[in-house]
């Protein structure tokens, strides 16, 4: 076919395109749409997990990436109150790195194996904006930089996004990424390198020393082919952690209160809360809306990280929150970490901070990477000690400013600044919020993406 005329190559690839019964009804509320909100970018990748049930990825520009649990739909379904469930935050942007400005998805997952232990991986996509870390820079300046992550293929659950991106614009392909003619041409860029997904090298070779292959367009201007194994994109910490993840999760011990706190005023219409979950160990950010007798809750789970001080748990004492107008809500919580050597079990424990975004509670704009109150070892694997006090957490929340890498604090700040002069990506997010509470009018115009 690809020999004849275009005329003939149209026609027989309608033909075969849009042949009867090629085609299955699928869509929302009687349309074609896999997602029937208008407010999102439109980039949607499918996990499917191993029971079988699907989980959907979505991209709201400009916050971060949503995740929405689909069953075994391959799209999604309108509440009882006729709108459309969006999902919550699983990514978001990091004020302070390299990826400041907006993140998305990029290709498809793949399987692999990091040890015995099933995940998927896949490259993401996260840029950065002179705009924002700059005081001096008067328009949008941006690098589009590569990010690794790894899902768990049981639960979906996150358990590693690398802080740092995986290439860098290096003398291989700067003449593609900075200079060529596409990008050169847009006065907004400053370089690009969109990674278009990552395979097996080897089919059926997926375990931490075998390669994958990712194929990265550079500047619209080439394509570039690089390899690398998990081993040498995972910290050894984060292997050894992953690996022992579930029998750590399997280990009995203290029960865990569920503490919970309400943030004292809504926002963008709906009631927010943070809570400990007691069964995975980790923390919950609930919004929940009722309309017309139908409630919603949306549950953005932050998880323990492997590698990090919290790996094990992450316990919220239900009070230790404060609104600062200029940043947002900032959470502070205790990190258990749990290791074994030569047979002696410890649990370390430590303070961490987490930034909620003001306009979005559950967008995670910062979170601590080390510990930043004192650190106790305790004997044994616990969920308990005497050493991290009350008043080592109220003096922390009282100073958590200090505590926080000015950097982050100074893009916060600019972030807020920048918004109400129309200068950054319209919040997708916190418009479908504001929908779903009735704070603006649910009609196609406002849906529009910017």
């Amino acid at each position: 076919l690809a020999q004849q005329p275009t005329e003939t190559i149209l026609s027989e690839w309608a033909a075969l395109w849009w042949a009867e019964g090629v085609w299955q009804p699928c869509g929302v509320n009687g349309t074609n749409l896999l997602f029937s909100s208008f407010v999102h970018k439109g980039d949607i990748v499918f996990f499917e997990l191993a029971d079988g049930s699907l989980q959907m990825c979505h991209r709201p520009l400009a916050e971060g990436m949503a995740v929405l649990n689909t069953g075994g739909n391959v799209f999604t379904k309108a509440t009882a109150d006729g709108l459309t469930e969006y999902g919550t935050f699983e990514t978001c942007v990091r004020p302070g790195l390299q990826d400041n400005s907006h993140v998305g998805n990029n290709g498809f997952p793949t399987r692999a194996r990091i040890g015995d232990v099933e995940v998927y991986i896949d490259v993401t996509h996260g840029c950065y904006d002179r705009l924002i870390a700059d005081p001096t820079c008067d328009k949008h300046d941006i690098l589009y930089y590569p990010y690794f992550r790894v899902k768990d293929y049981h639960t979906g659950e996150l358990l590693y996004y690398s802080q740092e991106p995986i290439l860098d614009f290096d003398s291989v392909w700067r003449e593609y990424t900075q200079f060529g003619a596409w990008v050169s041409a847009l006065d907004h860029l400053d370089g690009v390198m969109f990674v278009g997904g990552q395979c097996e090298t080897v089919r059926g070779k997926n375990g931490l020393d075998d390669e994958f292959t990712l194929f990265s367009g550079l500047g619209d201007t080439a394509v570039g082919r690089a390899t690398f194994t998990l081993r040498q994109l995972l910290p050894e910490q984060v292997i050894c952690d992953i690996q022992n993840r579930n029998a750590h999760r399997r280990h009995p011990a203290e029960k865990i209160a569920a503490n919970a706190c309400p943030l004292k005023q809504k926002v963008n219409g709906w009631d927010w809360r943070i809570e400990n979950n007691p069964k995975e160990r980790n923390l919950h950010i609930v919004r929940s809306l009722t309309v017309n007798g139908h409630l919603e809750e949306g549950v953005r789970v932050v998880n323990t990280a492997p590698g990090y001080f919290d790996a094990d748990a992450m316990l919220f004492d239900g009070s230790s929150i404060k609104f600062v107008p200029a940043i947002g809500w900032i959470v502070v919580y205790q990190g258990v970490r749990w290791d074994e050597q030569h047979g002696n079990k410890t649990s370390t424990f430590s303070l961490g901070l987490l930034i909620l975004d003001k306009d979005n509670p559950e967008k995670v704009l910062y979170r601590s990477a080390q510990p930043v109150g004192p650190i106790v070892c305790e004997q044994g694997w616990t969920l308990k000690t005497a050493g991290v006090t009350a008043a080592h957490i109220a003096s922390l929340l009282a100073n958590a400013e200090r505590v926080i890498p000015g950097k982050v604090l100074f893009e916060i700040k600019r972030m807020h600044e920048l918004s109400p002069k129309g200068m950054l990506y319209l919040s997708q997010m916190v418009t479908w919020q504001r929908k779903k509470s009735g704070l603006l009018a649910n009609d196609k115009k406002e849906l529009c993406q910017p």
